[in-house]
């Protein structure tokens, strides 16, 4: 008898936008998840794609995290963000310029916030749910809207078993 295994991710965030301040710490949590998350997860198989290497993956994301991948607030901001995490890393390189191993870890992520923001802004232009649409179009991405309890109160208004965004 045969076996099989799915791995589903999903993907959701508390709705952390807050337009009534200039620094909101919940925000990090979001733009980490951008950062550490999504990017790497779009670029592993954006490139699995351009290599012609076949793979099935499906993926659940909710309506919050969906309202807030499209808010050009929380777009704006994570770019900000990363701006200040490259600022940061070029003075960590310039202190660490006597200290070989720090300054390889301050190289290594001075050139990862570099290259997401990259492809945020210049190839992506702020849109990730447009990259996550183009895999799914691809057949590889198998991408749905998940309910979520905390998606009643969704600003985007988006529910699940809805088209996806």
């Amino acid at each position: 008898m045969a076996a099989y295994f799915a791995l589903i991710l999903h993907a959701h965030l508390p709705f952390v936008r807050h337009p009534e301040h200039e620094h909101f710490l919940e925000e990090e949590w979001f733009f980490e998840a951008i950062t550490e998350s999504y990017i790497p997860l779009l670029r592993m198989m954006r490139r699995l794609v351009d290599d012609s290497v076949p793979f099935k993956l499906t993926m659940s994301l909710t309506p919050t995290l969906c309202a807030m991948l499209q808010d050009e607030l929380l777009r704006e901001r994570y770019v900000r963000h990363l701006d200040l995490l490259i600022d940061l890393t070029a003075n960590e390189q310039k202190r660490n310029r006597k200290h070989p191993q720090l300054r390889e870890l301050a190289d290594f992520y001075f050139d990862l916030f570099s290259e997401n923001r990259r492809l945020f802004v210049d190839e992506w232009k702020c849109d990730l749910l447009s990259v996550f649409r183009e895999l799914r179009e691809t057949g590889a991405l198998d991408a749905r809207l998940a309910a979520h309890s905390s998606t009643a109160s969704s600003p985007s208004g988006a529910r699940a078993g809805s088209d996806w965004p």
